[in-house]
């Protein structure tokens, strides 16, 4: 809980930020990824589990349903990704 409570208070700069260039700007803070990436095929693969937040911070969301096994999570290329939670390289 205090890892939560500290990562929220954490990304208050950012979302006032990406708040502000949609209010100038127009557009969402969540997104799919596709919104971000249209020419990349693989960006279209499970929306549901692939949003961006914002324009530099992306969310894969894993489901908790016992069907599920697997998802697909999809890192556009030409881009540098890092694990928020270890800060290592994806």
């Amino acid at each position: 809980m205090r890892i939560a409570i500290k990562t929220k208070y954490m990304m208050i700069p950012y979302y006032y930020t990406e708040l502000g260039h949609i209010h100038e700007d127009g557009g969402a803070l969540y997104k799919p990824v596709y919104f971000s990436f249209p020419n990349e095929a693989g960006s279209y693969i499970e929306p549901h589990n692939n949003i961006m937040l914002g324009d530099g911070l992306k969310l894969s969301i894993q489901s908790n349903s016992t069907t599920q096994n697997e998802t697909a999570y999809y890192f556009p290329a030409n881009t540098t990704w890092c694990n928020l939670w270890h800060g290592s390289q994806v």
